[in-house]
């Protein structure tokens, strides 16, 4: 009772307000700037190290670095193939994927050196999914890699649960701001015809 009451109550409190705090991002931001506001939120929440946001890129094949928190735009390299890494596995299959030790993980090639020299050993990637509204557009897919400092981390259902929750809320912020961009589209054609 006594844990159920405490720490559990309080635990849920704060998640639930994690959440809110996400649908409550400004649709007017930037999707980039939406995407950094939902990765600080996971930093924060899970006391991760950093996270980033790659988007898959159909016309190049590659994942497109879209954002982090901190921000490491400068420090990283901007695209990274999509076949025989994580942030493609991913996306190809739609399930997370968890790596207790990133210097022994044959699809982590790229930063993996400047990631354990900066203390970072663990990653938990999520997928991502940015809904089209138009015929224009495409659904977007990605990848929200979260680093941790622990070498060997063993990652518990509620952590990935977490993350994978965040994730999903991203679509709906992403969502709000394209069917406000479409509203504003709309109003300036009605302007224009008038």
């Amino acid at each position: 009772d006594q844990i159920q009451k405490g720490a559990f109550s309080d635990y849920v409190n704060l998640l639930i307000t994690q959440i809110e705090s996400i649908l409550d991002l400004d649709p007017g931001l930037s999707e980039r700037e939406i995407l950094q506001g939902v990765a600080r939120k996971i930093v924060e929440f899970l006391r991760a190290e950093l996270a980033t946001v790659r988007i898959y890129d159909p016309a190049t094949g590659k994942m497109i670095a879209f954002g982090s928190y901190p921000n490491l735009e400068a420090k990283r390299e901007e695209a990274i193939p999509f076949e025989d890494s994580v942030a493609g596995e991913v996306v190809r299959t739609h399930q997370s994927y968890f790596v207790p030790d990133i210097s022994h993980e044959e699809k982590y090639k790229g930063s993996r050196h400047k990631m354990v020299d900066q203390g970072i050993h663990s990653l938990m990637a999520v997928p991502i999914f940015l809904p089209r509204f138009s015929l224009k557009n495409v659904d977007s897919e990605g990848v929200l890699q979260i680093y941790f400092r622990e070498k060997g981390k063993t990652f518990t259902p509620l952590e990935a649960k977490v993350a994978e929750t965040f994730s999903k809320r991203v679509s709906y912020v992403i969502a709000r701001k394209r069917i406000q961009d479409l509203q504003e589209l709309n109003s300036t054609k009605d302007k224009i015809v008038e």
